[in-house]
This record gives C-alpha cells, structure tokens and sequence, in this order.
C-alpha cells in the first residue's frame, strides 16, 4: 500500500536508511514492527560522549541496566563482538591502572 511521506513515521530512526521507494511500500503494521525492533532500550546507567582526539573525534559509551536478552542471544552475540580484542585489553588495562593509581592516590591523601 504506497503512503505518503508524512505518514510514516522517520524520526531520525532506521527507516530514513532505507530508499524512499522501498519505504514507500511500507504499511502501518510493518513500520510499527520495524520501529518497535530498533528501539533504543533505556538504561541505568547511559553515558555518551564525543572527544575530540588527534586523529578525528572519537565516541565513547558507557551503559549499564538491567540484563534482559536470553542467554542464546548473549552467545550469539559474544561470537561476533569477543571481549578479548587487543584494543579492548589495552583499554582495560588502561582503565585498571588508572583506577589503581586514583585510589593509590586518595588513600595517601586520607593518610596524611
């Protein structure tokens, strides 16, 4: 069933990647499914930064909630995107020893 432009809902989501032609076939069941699958989950904890490092500007995320998926998503899951890259152990190890070295630091401090 084509539609017009201004009944379907594009805010700034998934379907504005998709051709206006596809789009345009889309019924009201179909974006209400598709905008419903890519829904941004709300979160405990949801920092979002942009830092401007040489090189380009760079984002980093942190997100903390509430575990929802089955534990056969969190498998499939962990096979495409490992916890164990070298970035990601360089940052956490980075992460680790500034950690230790702030809470060196404030013992001292309370120490003195």
């Amino acid at each position: 069933m084509p539609r017009d432009e201004d009944t379907v809902n594009l805010d700034g989501n998934f379907l504005d990647r998709i051709p206006q032609d596809i789009r345009e076939t889309f019924t009201d069941r179909q974006i209400s499914a598709v905008n419903q699958a890519f829904k941004r989950a709300r979160h405990g904890i949801d920092i979002r930064v942009s830092l401007p490092l040489p090189g380009g500007r760079r984002y980093l995320v942190l997100l903390m909630g509430k575990e929802q998926r089955s534990p056969e998503r969190r498998r499939f899951e962990r096979l495409g995107q490992p916890l164990l890259t070298a970035m990601n152990v360089v940052t956490m190890a980075t992460f680790g020893a500034l950690v230790v070295f702030f809470a060196v630091g404030l013992v001292q401090m309370v120490l003195r």
